[in-house]
């Protein structure tokens, strides 16, 4: 059986490139948002949208993406999604203001949103059992690394060229992801089934009352909104105030990327052995350290050593959320597996485009707000928990 398994996760590989495009529309930006503020003549606070307004449109669009792929199959969303993504991406070549930008970010998110929702509706089709949890870990440790290279990428491309050559470094990827299809093409219908505006609630509405799709869910947005406040904050933390280079940014911010991927392994591994909800009880402790330890960063000498290594506990607990919140969220779902994972994915990134707008929309130099946002995360995940239990619902 271990075999099997074994043999079933490492068919999984040739997902590995189509999982990371789009978080890689996320990150490879993150170095160069402030030098896209000075170059459009924008407030840091309208820039911020480049990262928040897109998350929030690869999390909506996902409500749309995700009944359409159970009608016409992953294949051919996927297309037209990347095909969306790549164009709006080389179209940046023309902006020369940041309207212009945030609107073709929309359209980027958007796109993203079908490649995303595509994938992860695909695992519930192609492996079945506990195979599935090992899976979404294992691809959310791909994720984990996108992160943890996007960066240095994107810092190595906007010094050497221009915040835009991040763009057209996007438009090739999916122009590769495309190609990789073509050999090797994701799940089909052969038959589409018609759904009206009717069936479509319907099956949210059957995917949202199932109590192990609400703990889930919930349980990995508040871990994703965790690693967006990083995301927002670290631009802000790192170069305006720590005055470290752009070039260097990624290298740092590297570190945090690491303990993404320890944190999948670490999750892939115990899926199986442990319970689920064993895993979200860690990843919410670890969210909470991390909070602890950038409340006594902020009360001592601040340094960038002292804001990455808490904010590194965040994000292994993030990845043990993310792994058993999916797994947790969408074993159950193989019919309405498109349904399931937008509907989980659009909750999770609005949730978490919200809280990290909050945050940075009222940033302070002693960091209370972000400090705050990780207490509240955490406190939230063990309520959840605690709601969870005291319903008397057991994990299959």
């Amino acid at each position: 059986m271990t075999n099997t398994k074994n043999k079933y996760i490492f068919s999984a590989a040739w997902l590995f490139p189509l999982v990371a495009a789009a978080p890689l529309g996320l990150d490879i930006c993150l170095p160069s948002m402030t030098i896209i503020s000075d170059d459009l003549g924008s407030s840091l606070s309208l820039t911020q949208w480049v990262i928040s307004g897109y998350v929030l449109c690869l999390s909506i669009g996902q409500l749309v993406f995700g009944p359409l792929v159970d009608r016409y199959g992953a294949q051919k969303i996927f297309v037209l999604g990347a095909m969306l993504f790549c164009f709006n991406a080389a179209l940046v070549y023309f902006v020369t203001t940041m309207p212009v930008l945030l609107f073709l970010r929309i359209l980027q998110g958007v796109g993203a949103s079908a490649v995303a929702v595509s994938i992860f509706s695909s695992v519930p089709k192609l492996f079945s059992g506990n195979v599935i949890g090992k899976v979404f870990g294992i691809l959310n440790g791909v994720i984990s690394l996108v992160p943890l290279l996007a960066p240095i990428i994107g810092g190595i491309i906007v010094s050497n060229y221009s915040w835009q050559g991040t763009f057209y470094f996007l438009a090739l990827y999916l122009i590769l992801c495309l190609l990789l299809i073509i050999k090797k093409p994701l799940p089909r219908v052969k038959t589409p089934t018609k759904r009206c505006f009717y069936d479509v609630m319907s099956g949210y509405r059957q995917v949202w009352l199932k109590p192990e799709f609400k703990l889930g869910c919930l349980a990995s947005a508040c871990g994703f909104a965790s690693q967006l406040i990083f995301f927002s904050s670290s631009p802000i933390v790192i170069v305006d105030v720590l005055n470290i280079s752009v070039s260097e940014f990624g290298y740092y911010f590297s570190v945090n990327a690491l303990a993404i991927t320890c944190g999948s392994v670490v999750a892939a591994k115990c899926m199986g052995k442990y319970k689920e909800i064993t895993l979200l009880h860690y990843g919410g402790l670890m969210i909470f350290i991390a909070g602890l330890g950038l409340l006594m960063t902020s009360l001592t000498e601040l340094s960038v050593w002292g804001y990455i290594l808490p904010a590194s506990f965040g994000s292994f607990g993030f990845a043990l959320l993310m792994a058993a919140g999916a797994s947790i969220a969408l074993s159950s779902f193989k019919e309405l597996s498109g349904t399931a994972s937008a509907l989980m994915a659009c909750i999770q990134m609005t949730f978490a485009s919200i809280v990290s707008w909050i945050v940075i929309a009222n940033w302070s130099a002693d960091w209370v707000s972000m400090i705050m946002g990780y207490f509240v995360l955490s406190i939230t995940i063990m309520i959840l928990l605690l709601m969870y239990r005291a319903n008397n619902v057991r994990l299959n």
